[in-house]
């Protein structure tokens, strides 16, 4: 859960989320990906500096910014510039 989208360039994107104590052994475990998907399937466009969930995610002129979030062990990440990919 937690992981957010937007649009830009024609395309959905999603990132981040974490996952609470699931599966065998059930494990957290916070993501890093950057997808995308373009109409016919997803795939993975790039990966944060750092794993997070709670980040604000934004499309604009052709790139995809995220901000803020809170990394696995619950500290903050990305409190400078936002991670930025141009598509």
């Amino acid at each position: 859960h937690d992981i957010y989208a937007c649009e830009a360039g024609g395309r959905v994107f999603v990132t981040g989320g974490v996952t609470h104590h699931r599966g065998l052994p059930a494990v957290r475990h916070t993501f890093s990906e950057l997808l995308a998907y373009d109409g016919e399937g997803w795939s993975t466009v790039a990966h944060m500096p750092e794993a997070c969930c709670y980040s604000a995610m934004a499309g604009l002129n052709d790139e995809v910014y995220v901000v803020g979030g809170s990394a696995p062990a619950g500290t903050r990440v990305h409190s400078g510039a936002p991670f930025r990919v141009s598509l």
